[in-house]
């Protein structure tokens, strides 16, 4: 078995029995900034920390590839209102 990654209780891997993996990954990350209007001057920006990250992938669940879809559903559901 070859472990790819995982996310939270979701472990992507694969082997003979068992194949889940992702595709697709898109990252997008951001920063805040503030701006502060001077006087007869051009503003200034101040970085106020990190935004969030956006990631986005696509899984495809088949029974026939070794998954529960409904059970890895349901992993993915749990930590989505965990987060």
């Amino acid at each position: 078995m070859a472990k790819v990654g995982s996310f939270g209780d979701v472990i992507f891997e694969v082997s003979q029995k068992k194949i889940l993996t992702f595709k697709e990954l898109e990252m997008k990350s951001s920063a805040k900034w503030d701006e502060h209007s001077i006087h007869r001057n051009k503003a200034k920006l101040e970085f106020d920390g990190p935004g969030l990250i956006d990631l986005n992938y696509t899984i495809l669940l088949r029974a026939e590839q070794g998954i529960n879809p409904m059970k890895e559903i349901a992993k993915l559901e749990r930590i989505k209102k965990q987060r």
